[in-house]
């Protein structure tokens, strides 16, 4: 897989990719996403991203988007939010 970091996004899988198999789709996320923190001030991190995109890869995209929602937030807990959590998963059809 190759990941292309822009400014402020990540692009984590393109379409039909090599090396992780998000079948015909593309996933993107804002910086808040990776930077989201725990009470230890830990973040959330792309290494912990791309583990789910690789768990989640066969899952439709809503489903797929749940499953990040929720690992997000087992990991900060109670933290305050300090950015913003956007994403978006594509699906040719």
């Amino acid at each position: 897989m190759k990941t292309l970091l822009l400014r402020h996004a990540a692009l984590l899988a393109t379409f039909d990719d090599a090396d992780r198999t998000i079948p015909d789709g593309a996933i993107f996320v804002r910086d808040g996403v990776v930077e989201a923190v725990n009470a230890k001030d830990e973040e959330y991190g792309e290494a912990a991203l791309l583990r789910l995109v690789d768990r989640e890869s066969g899952s439709a995209p809503a489903e797929l988007l749940r499953s990040l929602l929720a690992e997000l937030d087992r990991h900060v807990g109670n933290t305050p939010q300090h950015d913003d959590i956007t994403c978006l998963l594509l699906k040719r059809t």
